[in-house]
C-alpha cells in the first residue's frame, strides 16, 4: 500500500482520538489525546503502536503553563521496539519546574563513522537494546529564569548479528554491555507566552553533564549544549520561530553519545545519525501559517554541520535542510498540534509524523 494512504488513516484515527476531555480536579480540567501511531521516517520505515499524553494544569490558569505526561509504544517493520515516558511539570505558580524521561529501545541501526565527510556505502547495521533514564528539576530564581540539577544514565548492548560479525576494531567498540551516568546542571530562560506553540518570546537553555566513574559511568567525559529560540509575530497569526543549536563533547565519549545531525527535529530530511562528531553546530528558521479551521502549514530550512571539536565551525562545510509541513491543532486553547513534514537535503528527503512542534 502506498505510504500517504497511511498517513490518511493515521490523521483520520487521530481526530477521532484526540482532544479527550477529562476533569482535572480544582486546578482546572485535562486534556487527553490518545491515538494509534502509524508513521513512517528513513530511520524506521513503517511503524505501528499507540501513544497519549495527557495535558494536566497543575495551577491556577493562566498563572502556571500546562504539564504534560507522554508516552508511546511502537513497533517498526525493521524490527524496532520502542517505548518511553516522558513529563514535563510545573508547579508553584511556574516556580518549580520537573522534567522526566525513561525509554527503552531493542533497535536496528545504521553508524556510518565518525566525521562528516561520510559516505552512504559507509554504512555498519548493528541492533541497539538499550534503556535510558534522565531527570531534571528546577527553580525559578528570577522571572522566567530556571537554575537547578540534571541526572542521566544510559546503559546499552550492540547486539551481534547472526549473519556476520561487526569489523574488528570498528568505532561500534564490540557488543558487550556498558553505561554512563551524569551528573550536571542546568540554566534556563524561558520568557514564551505559552509552551507548545508560541507566538512571542525567548527560550535560552544551557545545560553541562559531567560523566565519571566516579558515579558508575564507563566513560569519562563532559556534555555541554546550547539551545537558543526567537519567535516573532507576524500579522494575521504567521510567526518566524529560529533556534540555533550547539552541542560539544570533551573528554572520551561512546560514539553513541556523539552529537549527530537529522531526525524529526534538527536538520530534517537527513537519516538520524547521517553524520556525527565531537561537536555540532545548527540554524533552523520555520515560518508558521495559519490556514483555516485547526489547519496551518510552515516552511522550514536549516543550515549546520558536525565538526570534530568546539572551535572548528567549518562553514565552507555546512550542510542544509529544506521542507515543508501541515499542521492540525487538535487542542486549540494549549495550542498542541500534529504536525506532517518532508524535509529534502542535497541527496535525501524524508517524512516526518508526529505530535507538537520540532521546536
Amino acid at each position: 500500500m502506498n505510504r500517504r494512504w497511511f498517513f490518511c488513516l493515521y490523521i483520520a484515527l487521530c481526530l477521532t482520538f484526540s482532544g479527550l476531555p477529562l476533569r482535572g480536579g480544582e486546578n482546572g480540567d485535562a486534556n487527553l489525546i490518545a491515538a494509534p501511531i502509524l508513521f513512517y521516517t528513513p530511520e524506521t520505515t513503517l511503524s505501528m503502536g499507540a501513544a497519549g499524553t495527557l495535558a494536566l494544569q497543575l495551577g491556577e490558569t493562566g498563572l502556571t503553563h500546562p504539564s504534560t505526561i507522554s508516552s508511546a509504544v511502537y513497533f517498526t517493520l525493521n524490527k524496532q521496539v520502542v517505548g518511553n515516558l516522558k513529563s514535563d511539570i510545573y508547579l508553584s505558580g511556574n516556580r518549580i519546574n520537573l522534567q522526566g524521561f525513561f525509554e527503552y529501545r531493542k533497535y536496528p541501526d545504521k553508524f556510518f563513522g565518525i566525521g562528516n565527510q561520510t559516505l552512504p556505502t559507509d554504512a555498519t547495521d548493528f541492533t541497539l537494546k538499550s534503556w535510558e533514564f534522565s531527570h531534571t528539576a528546577q527553580i525559578m530564581v528570577l522571572p522566567d529564569l530556571y537554575l537547578g540539577g540534571v541526572f542521566r544514565y544510559y546503559n546499552w548492548m550492540i547486539l551481534e548479528p547472526k549473519d556476520e560479525p561487526l569489523p574488528p576494531g570498528d568505532l561500534l567498540e564490540g557488543t558487550g554491555q556498558k553505561q554512563i551516568s551524569g551528573l550536571g546542571v542546568q540554566a534556563t530562560w524561558d520568557s514564551r507566552n505559552r509552551i507548545f506553540t508560541p507566538h512571542q518570546g525567548w527560550y535560552l537553555k544551557v545545560q553541562g553533564l559531567f560523566y565519571h566513574s566516579g558515579w558508575g559511568s564507563d566513560y569519562n567525559f563532559s556534555n555541554l549544549q546550547l539551545d537558543l529560540r526567537k519567535y516573532l509575530p507576524g500579522f494575521f497569526g504567521h510567526v518566524l520561530a529560529l533556534r540555533l543549536y550547539l552541542e560539544g563533547n570533551m573528554g572520551d565519549p561512546p560514539f553513541l553519545t556523539l552529537p549527530k545531525v537529522g531526525g524529526s527535529r534538527l536538520m530534517r530530511g537527513y537519516y538520524t545519525g547521517r553524520y556525527r562528531d565531537s561537536g555540532l553546530y545548527a540554524l533552523q528558521a520555520e515560518y508558521r501559517v495559519p490556514l483555516f479551521w485547526r489547519v496551518g502549514m510552515v516552511l522550514f530550512g536549516a543550515l549546520g554541520n558536525v565538526v570534530p571539536g568546539p572551535g572548528d565551525l567549518l562553514l565552507h562545510e555546512v550542510k542544509y535542510s529544506v521542507g515543508v509541513g501541515i499542521r492540525y491543532t487538535f487542542n486549540r486553547d494549549k495550542g498542541m498540534t500534529l504536525r506532517l513534514d518532508q524535509g529534502f537535503t542535497g541527496s535525501d528527503s524524508a517524512t516526518y509524523l508526529e505530535a507538537f512542534e520540532a521546536f
